[in-house]
């Protein structure tokens, strides 16, 4: 079986399974905390001791030889969407390569690669949806050069939001969700991945860095602890105002009772900041002529994610929720859907 691996920037998460026909086998299913130093948004920076413990994990888990695709994300890669009428793909082949050379010229330090998404019919005549993307020259060699070096064989390098489009073809929660406008939300360490997807394209992508979000949550979740800094505590305080919370314009004093009562309503902040960053894509979906976003998935490595997705509900008009299930999956193991998304979604091929 081949193996599947996500590539983030504070752990790998690792599959070995395969599709077939309309089924995914997995047979095993880990994840690996990394030195924080090894990887940032996609590059690798220590590929001496990252080749190292990915050849421990070969050896432990008897992975050596398999075919390996990788998935990642980095700021770094450049997307354009483009149309072209409807043709045979010995033709069609020449025309994205020519529209490549007119959007993105030479090119020569980027790795560019394309994914038919769907077809539309406009004046009688059918299209092609067509994503083109590049990747970073160097984050394609770093990858296949580590791999390699670590007893696996490299067959795919791939942005992870390609994974999300190939894997929304199954139900997921129960839903059959393919022709749907959905936003994807990735909370994986310091990163939040937003995937705004219809029909296999992606209608707006953002990438937020929200470690300075986890060290003010951290705050908050100590609030109660003698040992937090007090001006740490007052300045989350204030980020995290009242004014954020309550619905009028009254300036209220409090006695001490009422004091600890309003503490017990302050927000998380990583729950203010998704709340935020939905509140932009909700208003950018509704410019859309496509139609306002249907639900809201959840998924990565947090174990609040049915806090937040509830809080999403309870605070817009779209129905949210954590990815849980995908259907026409077998396990031999017991596995967090959320967790490894990503990574099920890299091992179905096109």
């Amino acid at each position: 079986m081949p193996v599947s691996i996500d590539i983030c920037d504070s752990c790998i998460k690792v599959i070995e399974g395969e599709q077939q026909g309309s089924k995914i086998k997995i047979n095993k299913a880990f994840i690996k905390e990394i030195d924080k130093s090894y990887i940032h948004n996609g590059y690798i920076h220590n590929k001496i001791d990252l080749t190292l413990l990915l050849t421990d994990i070969v050896n432990e888990y008897g992975l050596k030889n398999k075919d390996c695709f990788i998935s990642f994300n980095s700021t770094d890669t450049v997307y354009k969407e483009i149309t072209l009428p409807k043709t045979k793909y010995s033709n069609l082949d020449k025309l994205i390569k020519n529209s490549i050379q007119e959007l993105f010229g030479d090119a020569i330090n980027l790795v560019m690669d394309y994914e038919v998404c769907n077809e539309i019919k406009e004046d009688d005549k059918i299209f092609y949806k067509i994503l083109i993307y590049g990747v970073p020259l160097k984050i394609v060699e770093d990858y296949k050069n580590v791999i390699s070096n670590c007893g696996l064989v490299p067959k795919s390098l791939d942005i992870k939001r390609n994974a999300i489009y190939k894997i929304s073809n199954n139900s997921i929660n129960g839903e059959d969700i393919k022709d749907d406008i959905n936003l994807f939300i990735d909370i994986t360490g310091n990163d939040m991945m937003l995937s705004l997807m219809s029909k296999k394209i992606v209608l707006y992508k953002r990438d937020v860095d929200i470690s300075e979000d986890i060290k003010r949550e951290e705050i908050f979740l100590q609030g109660n602890s003698q040992e937090v800094n007090k001006e740490d505590e007052y300045e989350l305080l204030e980020e995290i105002a009242i004014s954020d919370i309550k619905k009028d314009d009254d300036i209220t004093f409090l006695d001490d009772q009422d004091h600890h009562q309003e503490e017990a309503i302050f927000i998380s902040p990583i729950l203010l900041r998704v709340y935020e960053e939905v509140h932009k894509i909700t208003q950018f979906s509704m410019s859309l002529n496509n139609g306002d976003i249907q639900k809201i998935y959840l998924y990565g490595d947090r174990e609040d994610l049915d806090e937040i997705a509830d809080y999403i509900s309870n605070n817009t008009n779209t129905s949210s929720e954590k990815i849980k299930e995908i259907a026409n999956i077998k396990s031999n193991v017991d596995i967090d859907i959320s967790k490894f998304f990503i990574a099920i979604g890299n091992l179905l091929r096109k």
